[in-house]
């Protein structure tokens, strides 16, 4: 499951501002190639990126890939990318101008669209290739109209390698961040490249002595924005969307070339230059526009509670939690548990943090008040797996979570401790339900469950229960889903095993149960 970005319009406006980036790359290469060889051009360019990005390393923000397989690979693809790639287009550009350059780089995106397709499961929608293929003839017809002459065959070879180095580039990265965050991928990878280039310092420091300091500050540039900020963003874009999709956005860049060498060098463009812009944007945006826009639409709290299945469900419910007694029964006092109210599901800074935490958490708080701190039980997952087990390939793909528990992101939000009178219930396992949370509720409680995330540690603790024999009820609007597709898959799963499970918005449940008098006993005294 791909995780859920703090706001889902936040991976595509990072990717606009890629865009936008490297389309102003073309032509900063463009004329720096004036002054500088394509070697030492990159040089400068990775340097520039190396030192912008060290304070990341010294602040111990990134993280070492945790073995020497994965260290080679992250090695090889920074020296693809920050290296080869580089010179390879700076090279292009000798022969070629900026829209021709960034046409033919731009077939990247059509061969990681078929290849995420075919191998990395992502699908070939006919939305996504018909887009390509659109944007596709609007880049021919920009390089048809902007080239200032006859095409050079070296310069074509160097586009097309430069193509594939980008597509395979891409590729590697989309593989490698299911095990490297994205900011330790690119320091790593910016490095990396830097040190494949120092053989080019000789020469670097001797055009540097000849070249104007506006060629200069241009290639620094380049280090600073296209390369160091723009591989930043698109690494985090990139672990929210899939490769294809993505990639298929910047066909847009031979467009944005096209439109920002007029607007800063005067270059105005041909007809079917122009033409062919608006092709590329008409192709990119038939193909990213309903995933764009589905990011961009509000999303509310009741986008997955209150579907359509679920109103059904829940007009047809059982009533089976009476209201309580002044004096209640402590064995039919409900409990309630809080599944995992902790820092790495609801901190927006966590790449598992949920979209719907913050609609959830003063529920749950309400309902902590009412069933009171004797009745009220908080469990934490924590990452002590046995890693020699299934958990070990878990934990690979998820490294930021590979972490010692004492971490602040296993820590609990704030304020939740002080719902309850009881330690946590702290255990490895998605499923909260085991011999610690029986033994101080007894068997066959009645659970009110609430928490997050629904689709994950909520579904699994509610059906271990379930099947313990305890009574169940999912207060549906107060736990939290990864996205409300999945809130509404896992409200379903759960709704079919009524009726010892039963969903119950807030406010059913709140009218159902009564405040629990001090000093009840639990459930199995």
């Amino acid at each position: 499951m791909r995780p859920s970005p703090p706001h889902p319009a936040l991976p595509w406006l990072a990717a606009l501002g890629v865009m936008l980036m490297w389309a102003s790359s073309f032509l900063v290469i463009r004329v720096a190639g004036h002054d500088f060889s394509p070697g030492a051009m990159t040089l400068l360019r990775v340097s520039a990126a190396s030192i912008a990005l060290l304070p990341l390393l010294l602040l111990g923000r990134v993280r070492a890939p945790r073995s020497l397989r994965l260290w080679a690979a992250v090695a090889g693809w920074g020296i693809a990318w920050f290296a080869a790639y580089l010179v390879v287009l700076n090279a292009a550009e000798l022969f070629l101008d900026a829209a021709t350059a960034a046409m033919l780089v731009n077939l990247a995106p059509l061969i990681v669209a078929v290849v995420s397709g075919l191998l990395l499961g992502e699908g070939l929608s006919v939305r996504l290739l018909a887009g390509v293929l659109v944007a596709f003839s609007g880049i021919v017809l920009i390089s048809v109209g902007a080239s200032t002459g006859g095409l050079s065959g070296v310069g074509i070879m160097l586009g097309l390698v430069a193509a594939l180095l980008y597509a395979g580039s891409v590729l590697v990265q989309k593989l490698l961040l299911a095990h490297v965050d994205s900011l330790s991928l690119t320091v790593i990878g910016v490095l990396a490249g830097a040190l494949a280039c120092l053989p080019f310092a000789p020469t670097l420091l001797a055009e540097m002595g000849a070249a104007p300091l506006g060629a200069i500050l241009g290639v620094i540039y380049l280090g600073l924005f296209p390369t160091a900020v723009a591989f930043l963003l698109w690494g985090y874009a990139l672990t929210y969307t899939g490769a294809g999709l993505l990639s298929s956005s910047s066909l847009l860049v031979p467009a944005l070339t096209v439109v920002m060498a007029w607007l800063l060098l005067g270059e105005v463009p041909p007809l079917l230059a122009a033409l062919g812009g608006v092709l590329c944007l008409a192709g990119a945006g038939f193909a990213v526009a309903p995933s764009v826009l589905g990011a961009l639409r509000p999303r509310r709290p009741a986008d997955y509670p209150g579907s359509t299945s679920f109103s059904s469900y829940l007009e047809h419910r059982p009533e089976r939690i009476p209201p309580m007694s002044p004096e209640p029964d402590p064995r039919r006092a409900p409990w309630l548990l809080i599944v995992d109210p902790q820092q790495i599901f609801a901190a927006p800074g966590s790449d598992w943090a949920s979209p719907f935490w913050e609609q959830s958490w003063p529920r749950i708080q309400a309902f902590a008040a009412r069933v009171g701190p004797e009745r009220t039980l908080l469990s934490r997952w924590l990452p002590t797996a046995d890693r020699s087990t299934a958990w070990g390939e878990y934990f690979r793909a998820w490294p930021f979570a590979d972490v010692p528990a004492s971490e602040p992101l296993y820590q609990l939000v704030d304020g939740a401790a002080a719902l309850t009178a009881h330690p946590t219930v702290d255990e490895p396992t998605f499923g909260k339900w085991g011999p610690q949370l029986e033994g101080i509720v007894g068997p066959a409680p009645q659970l009110l469950i609430a928490g997050v995330s629904t689709d994950c540690c909520v579904l699994t603790t509610v059906l271990a229960a379930a099947d313990a024999g305890a009574y169940v009820t999912v207060v549906t609007d107060a736990c939290a889903a990864s996205s409300p597709e999945n809130g509404t898959a896992a409200l379903h799963a759960m709704s079919l095993f009524s009726p010892q499970v039963e969903l119950r918005p807030s406010a059913d449940v709140l009218d159902s149960v009564r405040p629990t008098t001090g000093g009840d006993d639990d459930g199995d005294a």
